[in-house]
């Protein structure tokens, strides 16, 4: 961190003057520096100056145009072991309530941050307005396009995507495990002609083995058994009944 001084009466709105313009012509003009911060007074890292100092800058901030104003206090402590963070900012925040009753306090989207920047035995004090819009003071960040965070609507969700994989795999599954009974109607169908493969050798085997009788119901199930052990059905499925 460096500081530079300024003549400025204020330089929150030199500051927010250089990243407006950042952000309308979206041209980076800065190579080392990455975030520019405006202090607007400094004073001692004591807790109770702090406070004082607080309540002081708050009371000649103009907030006339929106007196209802929301906030947030944000601070960083570095080289000091007399102040702890969480017990600062609830002491800043009971200094904002008194300065600006009206204010109320916002976590997520706040109207402006009150930053307490401490360093060494120096605090470090400035009133941030459009924090977030300002991609919180970057130089670099604020120079960057706009991504548009809505989701489009002809896109589908991933619960979308993987309830339709899975309607798919069930659909060409139950088509496999129908396949094995269309094959065996035609096995019964046609169990006195000569057929090909394999299952046509079994079907003339059975035919012969009991003096040239017809197959009977039996051969019959032993055809079907037979038609769902080839080679052509996997393992691991199981078929199912015809018509299921």
């Amino acid at each position: 961190n460096f500081f530079i001084s300024t003549t400025v009466d204020n330089p929150e709105r030199l500051v927010t003057a250089i990243f407006e313009d950042l952000k309308t012509k979206q041209e980076q003009r800065s190579r080392f520096i990455q975030r520019l911060l405006p202090v607007q007074t400094t004073c001692k890292a004591h807790i109770d100056t702090m406070k004082k100092t607080v309540e002081t800058l708050l009371a000649s901030y103009d907030d006339s145009a929106t007196p209802e104003l929301t906030y947030l206090v944000a601070g960083k402590i570095r080289h000091n072991s007399n102040l702890q963070h969480n017990p600062m900012l609830m002491e800043i925040v009971q200094a904002v309530k008194t300065a600006k009753p009206r204010w109320t306090g916002e976590l997520r989207k706040p109207d402006l941050v009150l930053m307490l920047d401490v360093l060494h035995n120096v605090c470090c004090i400035s009133v941030m307005p459009r924090y977030l819009e300002f991609k919180k003071y970057n130089l670099l960040e604020v120079t960057k396009p706009q991504q548009n965070a809505e989701i489009p609507k002809e896109s589908h969700s991933a619960t979308d995507v993987s309830k339709n994989a899975d309607e798919d795999k069930d659909a060409k599954r139950k088509e496999e495990n129908n396949a094995p009974c269309e094959k065996n109607e035609e096995s019964s169908e046609n169990r006195d002609g000569a057929g090909d493969g394999s299952r046509s050798a079994t079907a003339e085997t059975t035919g012969k083995s009991d003096d040239n009788k017809p197959s009977s119901n039996e051969d019959r199930a032993e055809l079907s058994t037979d038609a769902l052990d080839g080679d052509d059905i996997d393992s691991d499925k199981t078929a199912k009944p015809c018509g299921d």
